[in-house]
């Protein structure tokens, strides 16, 4: 639980500190370390995970360590829209669900809040998530439901998009 995560904390902190002082936190062990500690610090200090992960995307622009589909949901439970859009922008071409997905969360936000996207715009992204994963897009889409779903729909689904 908490206690042991603290102390995966500590140690990669420790290890961190030593990169940092040894100038070698750029390498992609040292990156691949930002993001591990990022991963462990985001259910308790999500703020500093965001700096850990921005520090990993700054380090290495071409995000060989995937820091970007950590740090995109972090950004939306923090309620940075804007730094979700510009981050898809920037990955365009990544189709992972985590960015598919908080780009569909971000847009539907902004649809709802009348902050510049619209219905088509939230159309289009829903398509782009349910490409990445529809299993998950049937779960954003009724979260808190105790609806029943038609016996043959997720059959259907899974027909329509293969693995």
């Amino acid at each position: 639980g908490r206690a042991m995560a603290t102390g995966d904390v500590g140690r990669l902190q420790t290890l961190l500190e030593r990169r940092r002082k040894a100038k070698t936190h750029g390498t992609k062990d040292g990156v691949k370390l930002i993001v591990q500690l990022a991963r462990e610090l985001s259910t308790w200090e999500p703020e500093n995970a965001v700096a850990l992960l921005e520090e990993a995307l700054d380090l290495d622009e071409a995000d060989a360590s995937g820091a970007r589909r950590f740090i995109a949901p972090l950004y939306l439970r923090l309620g940075r829209h804007a730094q979700v859009e510009t981050l898809v922008e920037q990955y365009a071409t990544d189709v992972s669900a985590a960015m598919r997905c908080s780009a569909l969360l971000s847009t539907v936000s902004c649809w709802l809040r009348g902050a510049g996207a619209d219905e088509s715009a939230a159309r289009e992204a829903f398509e782009q998530a349910f490409e990445s994963n529809w299993h998950l897009c049937v779960l954003l889409c009724a979260p808190r439901s105790v609806a029943e779903l038609p016996d043959d729909m997720l059959l259907d689904l899974r027909k329509q998009h293969p693995p």
